[in-house]
């Protein structure tokens, strides 16, 4: 008696495929209890803490490329991890090409200008009565400096980028993140006394008088924003457990379905005639294409019997 098999392997396709869909709940089950998906908005030249780790975020710089017909091309942010004090990594990063580190991926997914602060702003001082405007100086967010031919000084302390007045609450507050109505806060002093705190408005030059008992008034003639870049970060320690899962899923697929166990008998046995062939088979699946193997093989032995034998097919 003879014995042939092929494909048992086939026979744990559905094994393998139901192994992986465990191993894929597993991930999932994993990346929901110790992962988390969170969004910053971090200004240029300043850090952000990451949550649920050890370094910070700083963001460089954010820039935006253009096609030549003017439209967006590309969302740039160049980010530097910061850990124990040390910069460890700096990676450009755009729309489709995260940063990655210690299990946390940071996508650039957003833009925009602070509301509520800005970089810079240019102050002139202009005389009543006249139109010319006169020296400019610039100062920066939190700075304080002297206006030129005056002994006032000037101190930026507040921006909002739509001016906005609650009445009842006596506060000031930004309608929306667009500039559409920017304002300025300027504290200003005399030598180094405070002799008022006015708002400034660039759509409303000279709305509201600046320097009291004074024949000069403060224009805001322009300012500079600080750009921000949206980062979205996410941590799923699930994630190549999940992918694993999923080839291995593939895997058990091509073994279920395309991998047969295919299995040969065959039964030798003397007559007065003389040898009798005997051939049994058995498929687990596509019988159809079984049969037409198994009849070739047949035909393969009958053409190779030189003898006047017998042969003979048992399915």
């Amino acid at each position: 008696n003879l014995y042939a098999s092929k494909g048992v392997i086939g026979r744990f396709g559905s094994d393998v495929t139901h192994i992986s869909l465990l191993i894929i709940l597993f991930g999932a089950i994993l990346g929901s209890f110790y992962g988390y998906r969170d969004f910053k908005a971090i200004y240029e030249g300043e850090s952000v803490a990451i949550p649920r780790a050890d370094f910070e975020i700083r963001l460089d710089r954010f820039w935006i490329d253009y096609y030549d017909t003017g439209q967006i091309k590309q969302y740039n942010s160049l980010l530097t991890v910061i850990e124990d004090g040390k910069e460890v990594l700096t990676k450009h990063i755009w729309v489709n090409e995260p940063l990655y580190y210690k299990g946390i991926r940071f996508y650039q997914s957003s833009y925009g200008t602070a509301w509520d602060r800005i970089r810079e702003a240019e102050i002139a001082l202009k005389k009543e009565g006249e139109n010319e405007l006169g020296p400019t100086v610039k100062v920066g967010w939190g700075e304080r400096k002297e206006i030129p031919g005056t002994d006032y000084s000037i101190k930026l302390v507040g921006y909002v980028a739509d001016f906005g007045f609650d009445e009842a609450t006596r506060t000031v507050f930004s309608k929306s993140v667009e500039a559409n109505n920017p304002a300025i806060k300027l504290e200003v002093y005399k030598g180094e006394k405070l002799v008022s705190t006015p708002w400034i408005f660039f759509n409303y030059p000279g709305l509201f008088s600046a320097i009291p008992e004074s024949d000069y008034n403060l224009i805001l003639v322009g300012f500079r924003m600080i750009p921000y870049s949206g980062i979205s970060m996410n941590k799923d320690p699930g994630t190549n457990i999940v992918w694993f899962g999923t080839a291995l899923m593939g895997v058990g697929f091509v073994l279920a379905f395309f991998v047969y166990h295919r299995r040969i008998w065959i039964n030798l046995k003397s007559t007065p005639e003389g040898t009798m062939v005997r051939i049994g088979g058995l498929i687990n699946k596509n019988q159809f294409s079984f049969e037409r193997e198994f009849k070739r093989l047949v035909d393969a032995i009958k053409a190779g019997n030189r003898e006047p034998n017998r042969a003979e097919g048992v399915r």
